[in-house]
């Protein structure tokens, strides 16, 4: 760095706005007494801090939301520790998106669990969809569009219009989940594959 030029154009020399921005940006959010981060997760909400703490950028982003006329659709939430609260959100809510880099697998709890919100659910789609052939709870739920997909690396513009598809068909029933049916089937499955990999070594 060339210092003597910088402090005459009236530029910073040092580190601790970085520092600084590092410490309010994200320690102070990613830091707090039993949060635990995936990558994922972790980049959402400091993508939405740093708008934030970024002047002109929050404005930008409503305007952006303004532009596309879904502003009565947009909430946006910090961390919400009150289960009553989070429960009044998930009354506003028209769609969940979850975004998985291997895409859906059985074992996604949260997906299960949001899917009794009888709102539709958008998910990565998996590998393969055979992987839920052995599985009718899902395969129901994705047969009746309370559970679709979007592709692995599908850009911005095809996840919102799938998160608005879904959206407008508004809220319907999802089929019941049948607990120990769903155990059963997948592991039975597992079963299966444990067995067809011990036969082929």
């Amino acid at each position: 760095m060339k210092y003597a030029e910088r402090v005459e154009a009236k530029l910073p020399i040092g580190s601790g706005v970085t520092e600084a921005a590092c410490k309010t940006i994200i320690k102070m959010r990613m830091c707090r007494g039993g949060a635990k981060w995936k990558e994922e997760g972790a980049a959402a909400v400091l993508s939405l801090r740093t708008l934030i703490y970024s002047e002109g950028r929050w404005e930008q982003f409503w305007a952006k939301v303004a532009e596309y006329s879904i502003a009565d659709q947009v909430i946006v939430t910090g961390y919400i520790a009150d289960e009553a609260e989070l429960y009044t959100l998930f009354d506003e809510v028209g769609s969940f998106l979850f975004l998985f880099p291997e895409g859906l697998t059985a074992r996604r709890s949260s997906v299960i669990h949001t899917l009794q919100s009888d709102r539709p659910v958008v998910v990565t789609a998996p590998r393969a969809m055979t992987e839920f052939a052995h599985h009718a709870g899902f395969t129901g739920l994705i047969e009746t569009g309370v559970l679709s997909f979007v592709a692995d690396g599908a850009d911005l513009h095809a996840i919102a219009d799938q998160l608005l598809a879904v959206a407008k068909r508004g809220k319907r029933p999802a089929p019941a989940i049948e607990w120990d049916a769903w155990w059963h089937a997948t592991t039975a499955a597992t079963h299966a594959a444990l067995r067809k990999e011990t036969t082929w070594a």
